[in-house]
C-alpha cells in the first residue's frame, strides 16, 4: 500500500518484543497507521529492524519495515519526532517512565502494559464497552500538566469478560462475577515458560492475574463523571490455570426472568 500523505504517523515500542512483533504485524499496510519509527532496548538500537529482531509471528516481517533502523526507547530520538501516536509493547519493568516521558513529549501513548492501568486519570479503553471513558483525557493532561496523554489495554482475560458482561451490567447490574481462564502459554512472553514446565501440565496460577481481572474489569464498567472514576459495584471472583478460554457465571441485581431481552443474548454472543 503506498503512503499517500493522509496516514498517521506512529512509533512502536518494544518493537522486537512478543507485544511489540505483533504491533508489527497489525500496522502493515494499515490504512490509517505509517510506522515511522521503531524503538527497542539500547543492544538493539542502530540496527535495521531486521536484524534487530527474533522474528516468532506466524506471518512474516513486513517488508516496508525491515529496513527501518531502530532507536533507542526516548522521546528526542530523531525517528519518533514525527510520530503522533505511540504503540507500547515494553515490558512492564521499563514501561511505566518511558511512556510518561513520551506523553511529556506530546504523544498519544497507547500501552499494552499494566503500569497505568489503574491510575486514576488513565482509561482501560475498550472502544465498544467504555469509549465515553475518553472524556478523562482533558484531566489526564491537566493533573499531569502534560500535552501528550496516555490510554491503555486490559489484561486480555478482562477484556472478553468485560464486553460480554457491559449489556448485562447496563441493563440489570451486576452483583457477583465468577470466573476461570485457561490461557495459552504464549502470554508468558518469549522464551516464557520450558517444555519440561508445561509439556503434558496445567500450571493452575498466574501471579497477579485474579487481581488485574477484578480490578480493571470494575474500572471499565464504571462511569467517568466530572473528571474522575467511579467503578462499578459487583465482587468478582477469579482463578486462572494467542487463545483463552472461559468459564463465566454471574449474578445479577434485577431478575433475568425476560430472557427474549436482546441483552443476555448479545453478552452471550460477545462471549
Amino acid at each position: 500500500m503506498a503512503y499517500d500523505g493522509s496516514r498517521v504517523k506512529v512509533g512502536v515500542l518494544g518493537c522486537t518484543g512478543s507485544v511489540g512483533q505483533r504491533f508489527m504485524t497489525l500496522l502493515e499496510d494499515h490504512p490509517w497507521f505509517d510506522v515511522v519509527g521503531l524503538g527497542a532496548s539500547p543492544r538493539s538500537a542502530g540496527k535495521k529492524y531486521n536484524d534487530a529482531v527474533s522474528w516468532k509471528q506466524a506471518s512474516a516481517i513486513p517488508e516496508n519495515m525491515k529496513e527501518i533502523v531502530v532507536s533507542e526507547c526516548v522521546p528526542d530520538a530523531p525517528a519518533f519526532k514525527d510520530a503522533k501516536i505511540i504503540f507500547s509493547g515494553l515490558d512492564n519493568t521499563f514501561a511505566g517512565d518511558i511512556e510518561d516521558e513520551f506523553a511529556k513529549a506530546g504523544k498519544a501513548v497507547f500501552s499494552n502494559a499494566k503500569n497505568h492501568r489503574m491510575d486514576d486519570d488513565v482509561p482501560i479503553l475498550i472502544p465498544t464497552v467504555n469509549a465515553s471513558h475518553l472524556g478523562i483525557i482533558e484531566a489526564q493532561r491537566k493533573n499531569k500538566n502534560i500535552p501528550g496523554f496516555i490510554i491503555t489495554n486490559a489484561n486480555c482475560s478482562t477484556t472478553a469478560m468485560s464486553i460480554g458482561l457491559k449489556p448485562i451490567h447496563e441493563k440489570f447490574g451486576l452483583e457477583k462475577v465468577i470466573v476461570s481462564t485457561m490461557q495459552a502459554i504464549s502470554g508468558a512472553g518469549y522464551p516464557g515458560l520450558s517444555s519440561m514446565d508445561i509439556f503434558d501440565n496445567v500450571v493452575p496460577h498466574i501471579g497477579g492475574e485474579e487481581g488485574k481481572m477484578e480490578t480493571e474489569a470494575k474500572k471499565i464498567l464504571g462511569t467517568c463523571v466530572d473528571g474522575s472514576f467511579q467503578d462499578a459495584d459487583f465482587m468478582v471472583r477469579g482463578t486462572s490455570s494467542n487463545w483463552t478460554d472461559k468459564w463465566l457465571s454471574c449474578a445479577a441485581k434485577a431478575p433475568l426472568f425476560l430472557f427474549n431481552s436482546r441483552y443476555p443474548r448479545c453478552a452471550i454472543e460477545s462471549m
